[in-house]
């Protein structure tokens, strides 16, 4: 279903603020907010033997930072090397290296922040506390992308083992061999999406409770939210749990359903999607027989993909002109800042596609859609949300089609089908500057 936001003219659209203010402060947004998006998460794992572990290292990072050379087919690539290092007391005691090869077939997708190339680490190591030395090269340019130190110092081991907690996207658990992808955040939640935690236990005694707690975390205090006990169903007795460290990663980890075993996966599944967009903890304890463990995760449920202008509500209200009446707009930007994320909150929940979650659809595709415009229709003489293709994509979203026509004699023309809406929109460079400027809507048959 196409989204439209339809409830004014786009030809009849007074400046409802200083233009120059609002870029400034987009600007300042986009280069404080818009550096490359890159994600290492580590994972210690247990073994059966009590002097060993297993660390789990997954990194990713966007396409706007691998950076791509064009190729004499005219596609663009680029060609990584993901390294992890462990070190103790400086020694280096395990080293991986996986080469990861993008090719793109155009400029503009290289820029693309959504798409992420990445590689997953299985490494082993004796029980202890070690430095981690993790690095994205580019071998095409010679240039060291991204360069990460940090600790790890894994639990006391005791009789009932268990791993970090690491979040996965929901997976399907009916069959007998187990997919698990993971977040791929850093080991924090993604806001709006549908996953869950995933642990590993080893236990030589059947595991009698397995019970879990999420809490809200602000500055001032934990506050409990949920407790629930894991149904039966997802722990799930497993032979092993592997790591995925091949280039075609669709998933990230599987394992193989038994009928008995001292190992499991225990699913914990606290319906991510009514998460807020903020910091929580979790704690896991179980019980077999007389002995129990228990294991925690502060995390944040992060909207990483979050549109730039929701970062400042005044800018944020600022940009729904193209929606709201004059006097609605108005009557939203009045009052104090409180009062106007109060307002502006209210707007948006009342016409939330799915009100049982915390993730306003609706919402957070105008902004996309605002964000693109910016970046992809600016001119010398407007910002991308002011020329006419900037305000159409804003209210119709991406065309079904483009097609540009160059008549003898006349502007350059610009040609936007949505199939959909049956509509047409017709654009002309007339100053051939850039600046396409809308000149006829039809409506199609």
């Amino acid at each position: 279903m196409k989204i439209l936001f339809c409830s004014l003219s786009l030809l009849a659209l007074p400046l409802y603020f200083a233009e120059s203010t609002a870029q400034e402060r987009y600007i300042e947004i986009v280069q404080r907010y818009g550096r490359a998006q890159f994600y290492l998460e580590t994972a210690v794992l247990p073994t059966p033997s009590p002097d060993s572990m297993r660390l789990i290292a997954h990194m990713k990072i966007s396409y706007d930072n691998a950076f791509f050379v064009k190729r004499q087919d005219g596609k663009f690539g680029a060609e990584l090397n993901f390294t992890i290092e462990v070190l103790s007391r400086q020694v280096s005691v395990g080293r991986k290296v996986q080469r990861r090869v993008i090719v793109v077939d155009s400029f503009a997708a290289t820029k693309d922040r959504l798409r992420f190339v990445e590689a997953a680490f299985d490494i082993p190591l004796k029980v202890g506390e070690y430095e981690l030395l993790s690095e994205i090269y580019n071998d095409e340019i010679q240039k060291q992308i991204r360069l990460d130190r940090r600790r790890i110092a894994p639990k006391p081991r005791k009789p009932i083992m268990m791993s970090d907690v690491m979040m996965v996207y929901r997976p399907n658990t009916l069959n007998e061999d187990l997919r698990f992808k993971l977040l791929g955040a850093s080991g924090n939640g993604i806001f709006g999406r549908d996953y869950v935690g995933l642990v590993e236990i080893i236990s030589p005694q059947p595991i009698d409770v397995l019970a879990w707690e999420l809490y809200e975390k602000t500055t001032q205090k934990e506050k409990l939210i949920e407790k629930k006990t894991i149904p039966k169903e997802n722990l799930i007795a497993i032979k092993s749990l592997d790591v995925n460290e091949s280039e075609q990663q669709t998933y990230t980890l599987s394992a193989q359903r038994l009928s008995q075993s001292v190992r499991y996966l225990a699913i914990i599944d606290f319906q991510a999607e009514r998460l807020a967009n903020m910091r929580f903890l979790l704690k896991l304890s179980a019980q077999a027989g007389k002995e129990t463990y228990e294991t925690s995760k502060d995390f944040e449920n992060a909207w990483i993909d979050i549109p730039f202008a929701l970062y400042d509500i005044t800018l944020a209200i600022r940009l729904m002109e193209y929606i709201l009446q004059p006097e609605a707009l108005n009557e939203m930007q009045s009052g104090s800042v409180e009062e106007q994320r109060r307002k502006f909150l209210e707007y948006w929940k009342k016409r939330d596609p799915t009100p049982e979650t915390e993730y306003n659809e609706l919402m957070a595709e105008y902004y996309r859609r605002v964000d693109y415009a910016f970046f992809n229709f600016y001119t010398a003489r407007d910002f991308g949300w002011r020329t006419d293709r900037g305000k159409t994509y804003i209210l119709y979203g991406e065309p079904s089609s483009i097609t540009r026509e160059f008549p003898i004699n006349r502007p350059t023309q610009e040609i936007w089908t949505y199939n959909e809406i049956k509509k047409r929109f017709i654009f002309a460079d007339r100053n051939n500057n850039g600046n396409y400027e809308r000149i006829a809507e039809e409506t199609l048959p």
